[in-house]
């Protein structure tokens, strides 16, 4: 065989060989942007079904809407998060709304999530400012300082007055709250001078003494709040007969709130009367250890001592049968 002949056949085997790899290469870049492909697909349903499932519990918060926002989110927070500020709009959604659903479990949650928002963007001020709400009220108070703290100074770089102003304040009452004593059960109730709808000071220990006082700490312009309060009513109407007495406490930081917050108590027409902490100069929130500024409850004795601390709706009933058979 000539050797022009074998050049000839050599060349067709090196080619058609190249053709070949060529085709398994293209095959597997193939076969790898489709799997890519399907793996971003996935990625932004699950975010497209948490916006959905937001969508529709703004528009009615049920508990089914709860339940099926929370499902939606440890679907889209489990696996790969596109946009990092989702980690904080989810944070900031669970905080708002735990307590009307009585789910610290989702607190819990949220925190997780946005623990990893702050890893992924550490010097980003919002998502330090919801990660710092959501450890503060669980009860972290040094970390929510810490977190706050960069939030705060995030907002001197923007150079955004009112998200700094906003979250200075936060960071104060963090720091007030650190050093204040705190009441616990078996502690004598703490007095405070607060101030009724029409501007008449009322101490607080003129109304508690020698009855049995449930405090209900409550932010009368916020809906969440009011509704979580209303749930009470059928408790007052049950016990007020044998004894107990309710009284409201709200509190106010400028006069335009405290104008929004009269307002506010005077259209709830609640059975009972609420007193208002003005400009919070009393600090009570903070002596009753009270984290979260929309509600709590402080249960108090004939003999003014501490009974329970924020209990729900179950326990309060058992303990008020308790206290008021005596």
């Amino acid at each position: 065989m000539k050797k022009s002949t074998y050049l000839f056949i050599g060349f067709l085997v090196f080619f058609f060989g190249a053709i070949l790899t060529l085709h398994i290469d293209s095959k597997n870049y193939e076969t790898e942007y489709l799997v890519i492909r399907e793996k971003n697909r996935k990625i932004s349903a699950n975010r497209t079904a948490y916006f959905a499932a937001r969508k529709l519990y703004y528009e009615n918060k049920s508990a089914e809407n709860w339940d099926n926002l929370l499902k939606e989110a440890k679907s889209y927070f489990s696996g790969i998060v596109t946009n990092p500020s989702d980690y904080n709009t989810i944070g900031w959604d669970v905080f708002m709304y735990y307590k009307k659903h009585n789910d610290v479990s989702a607190l819990k949650l949220a925190e997780q999530w946005t623990q990893v928002g702050v890893k992924i963007q550490p010097k980003n001020g919002h998502i330090n400012d919801t990660y710092a709400a959501i450890v503060f009220e669980l009860g972290y108070t040094k970390k929510a300082i810490k977190h706050q703290t960069i939030a705060v100074d995030f907002t001197k770089t923007e150079n955004n007055n009112d998200w700094n102003n906003l979250y200075t304040q936060r960071l104060e009452r963090y720091k007030e709250y650190l050093v204040f004593d705190k009441v616990e059960i078996g502690d004598s109730y703490v007095d405070a001078l607060l101030t009724s709808t029409n501007d008449k000071p009322i101490q607080l220990s003129q109304l508690v003494q020698n009855k049995t006082t449930l405090l209900v700490f409550w932010n009368p312009t916020i809906g969440t709040s009011k509704e979580i309060t209303r749930k009470l009513i059928p408790i007052h109407q049950k016990f007020k007969e044998k004894g107990l007495q309710i009284i409201g406490i709200a509190k106010s930081n400028s006069p335009r709130k405290l104008s929004r917050i009269k307002e506010n108590i005077q259209l709830e027409n609640l059975e009972w009367l609420t007193l208002i902490d003005v400009n919070s100069d009393e600090k009570i929130w903070d002596k009753y250890g009270v984290i979260n500024s929309n509600n709590a409850n402080v249960l108090i004795d004939k003999n003014g001592r501490i009974s329970s601390l924020n209990i729900n709706a179950n326990e309060l009933k058992t303990k008020l049968k308790t206290l008021l058979d005596k």
